[in-house]
């Protein structure tokens, strides 16, 4: 062979060779991917596997949990009506002890409310019990046994007594128009309306008073037949700065009883005051202490045989009931005469239960005590006789026939009366008293038309500057500012009470006056006062700043309200005398 052919075959055959190393490699590729593919599927199909293992479990242990809940349900269902059973037992024990302790704590109180009369007593000695009392136990057996006709009389003189209306309504918004829950009262012996934010407010914190007389307009609203309940609307003027204008409220009632009483009750009020016609009897409604008018009575029935009076001892029998003068937060008010004296005094009644039940025993005693530290002065109302009976509480106080400020018409006197107000309040911070409800109602003027500073169920004793007083009370309108700051006050406080009623008898309006509390508060704490009105000028406006001062550091004293050049000509050494 050539050397060419040995080339050539030797190339052939390396070429061979490659093809055949090409080959192997393809099928060593292949066996690859086959193997490489056949795990893949395995671990797919080891992962599903798992997957199905662990749902079933899950579903187990889901079925176990839903087991187990309805079983602690059954558990806690059963747990729950045996701890009803057992708090319901507990609940009707606890009645029964608190009836015990209320019984119990009732009569400690009513010892208690003795025990102070009786202090008094040891000093005046004119206090008597009526379950102590034989002779007195044997005029009431003798009223028993009275002829028919004395009790048609006594009848007749119930049927003079004022009514009082108050209750839960729901008023609609003047904005909106939705309707809020409210509280309303009608007082005919003062001839307003007055609306509360709640019965919680009651008596103190009304939002507004509205004169009966105002009313322009009183009427039932159509029922709404998609809706069990009924209106009754109100049209009344309302004075804003020089302007008078109308305003509308809307009441809503559950019953037409309901609706009725509110309206005709207001109607028949309003013909009272502004026709003169005389007022049907009307019963109070929702009032436990007006329903005692009847206890009144029978204490005063029981009390007419005249020749018993005694000279030891003062009691009801000392004294003619003349009349009735008024019906208070928790009082009622007679214009009654001394048997032996003829003097004419005021009487007030206050029931012994009902101030027990409203906890009002602590205010009835520090009234009692600081009248009591007060009397002699000439413009603080004397507290002269007190007794009691089994149901009711006897003050007799000074009788003041010409009103109060809120009706003063001596507008020529008026530095006078300021003059009496500030020897009153000088005479009160003496003994350390705070007041902290002046304003016009509550100074009253006596026969010869002096002052008389009265009410004091607000007052509170022991307070100085360094011994501050942090009850929050008063009438919204006549607040201070460190009332509001709840920081507490003191007898500056008063003060700054004298400044507001100079102001209202001066320019004949409010220092402060809005529709609703937020704005009336806000309006003190900003100290918004219009000194730009009729009659407050010169030396007037320039006290009435320096006293309607919010900071009461800054505030004037009365001493030197006294030096101010607007009392210059007022002695208050002859005032006093």
């Amino acid at each position: 062979m050539s050397d060419k052919e040995i080339i050539e075959n030797k190339e052939i055959s390396e070429k061979n060779n490659i093809n055949k190393n090409e080959k192997n490699d393809d099928i060593n590729k292949e066996e690859i991917k086959e193997k490489l593919e056949n795990e893949i599927n395995s671990k797919e199909k080891n992962e599903i596997k798992e997957k199905k293992e662990i749902n079933e479990e899950e579903k187990e242990n889901k079925n176990e949990i839903i087991e187990k809940e309805n079983k602690d349900e059954k558990i806690e269902e059963d747990n729950k009506n045996e701890i009803i059973e057992k708090e319901e037992n507990k609940k009707d024990n606890e009645i029964n002890i608190n009836n015990n302790i209320n019984n119990i704590n009732k009569e400690k109180k009513e010892d208690i409310l003795s025990k102070k009369f009786k202090e008094h007593n040891d000093d005046y000695k004119y206090l008597v019990k009526l379950d102590e009392d034989k002779e007195l136990q044997n005029i009431i057996n003798e009223h028993n046994n009275n002829s028919s006709d004395e009790d048609d009389d006594d009848e007749e003189e119930e049927e003079t007594f004022p009514f009082r209306i108050i209750g839960d309504v729901q008023k609609k918004g003047e904005t909106i128009g939705k309707f809020n829950h409210r509280y309303l009262e009608i007082d005919s012996v003062k001839g307003i309306l007055k609306r509360y934010k709640s019965s919680k407010e009651y008596p103190r914190l009304p939002l507004e008073i509205i004169p009966i007389k105002t009313l322009k307009s009183l009427k039932k609203v159509a029922k709404d037949l998609n809706k069990d309940c009924y209106d009754f609307e109100l049209v009344f003027t309302v004075t804003k700065g020089n302007k008078k204008e109308e305003k509308v409220q809307i009441y809503r009632v559950r019953h037409m009883e309901s609706r009725n009483k509110w309206h005709d009750s207001l109607l028949a009020l309003w013909k009272h005051l502004v026709k003169g016609e005389k007022i049907p009897k009307i019963n109070s409604h929702k009032l436990q202490f007006v329903d005692d008018q009847a206890g009144i009575i029978q204490d005063i029935k029981q009390h007419n045989d005249r020749s018993k009076v005694k000279t030891g001892k003062v009691t009801l029998r000392n004294f003619k009931i003349l009349g009735l003068l008024g019906v208070g937060g928790f009082s009622t008010v007679y214009k009654v005469q001394h048997i032996m004296t003829e003097k004419i005094y005021a009487m007030k009644v206050m029931n012994k239960n009902y101030i027990i039940l409203k906890k009002y025993l602590h205010y009835v005693v520090s009234e009692f005590e600081i009248m009591k530290s007060l009397s002699g002065f000439p413009f603080v109302l004397d507290l002269h006789y007190c007794f009691q009976s089994a149901n009711f509480l006897y003050m007799i106080i000074d009788y003041c026939p010409n009103g109060d400020f809120t009706n003063l018409k001596c507008i020529n006197n008026l530095k006078l009366f300021f003059a009496e107000v500030i020897l009153a309040f000088e005479h009160i911070h003496k003994h350390n008293t705070v007041y902290r409800d002046l304003k016009p109602e509550n100074i009253i003027l006596d026969e010869e038309g002096h002052i008389k500073v009265c009410d004091f169920n607000l007052a509170k004793s022991g307070v100085t500057r360094e011994r501050k007083a942090f009850s929050f009370c008063g009438s919204p309108m006549y607040l201070s500012p460190d009332m509001l700051s709840g920081k507490g006050v003191d007898d500056r406080c008063d003060i700054y009470g004298i400044g507001l009623i100079m102001y209202e008898l001066i320019s004949g309006w409010p220092a402060f006056n809005a529709d609703d509390l937020n704005t009336l508060y806000q309006d003190i704490r900003n100290n918004k006062i219009n000194y730009n009105l009729p009659g407050i000028d010169g030396e007037a406006k320039d006290l009435l700043k320096k006293i309607l001062v919010p900071d009461p550091e800054k505030r004037i004293s009365l001493e030197e309200m006294k030096k101010h050049p607007y009392f210059k000509d007022i002695s208050f050494l002859k005032v006093y005398k």
